[in-house]
């Protein structure tokens, strides 16, 4: 069922097919055929499939990034990776704790791993922190 998910991320995302075709540099009766089931993204392509999933949890300010050019994909994929991690972590709802402990994860840690691994980070140095502070240390 990968078109009818691409579909609905395409829709949630806001973006129509013309829309979601040309940020993703694709012909849009490829998007279609995606969306249809007639054909499933190649290799190279499920790069871009993933990105309209990606496109699914933006928010409209990122929407707007997006459509305005400010962002490329790979800048869409690191705020959905953001947005899953916190999703996920027990300290996600702390924005400045969430935030102050993700900016001191080196970027090529953040790359290599999936969001919930992030987010399972994050709740480990913010335990380990925690259990400091309690220690007096």
């Amino acid at each position: 069922m990968m078109g009818e998910t691409i579909k609905q991320a395409r829709i949630s995302a806001g973006l129509s097919q013309a829309q979601a075709a040309r940020l993703l540099h694709v012909a849009k009766r490829s998007l279609e055929d995606w969306e249809a089931g007639r054909r499933k993204p190649k290799k190279g392509e499920m790069y871009l499939a993933e990105c309209i999933l990606a496109c699914g949890i933006l928010t409209e300010e990122d929407r707007k990034q997006v459509e305005e050019g400010a962002w490329s994909m790979e800048d869409v994929l690191a705020q959905a990776k953001i947005r899953l991690a916190r999703m996920h972590s027990k300290c996600g709802s702390f924005g400045n704790t969430f935030e102050k402990i993700w900016n001191r994860i080196p970027d090529v840690v953040i790359q290599k791993c999936s969001a919930d691994d992030l987010a399972a980070l994050v709740d480990e140095i913010k335990d380990a922190y925690d259990a400091g502070v309690r220690r007096g240390c």
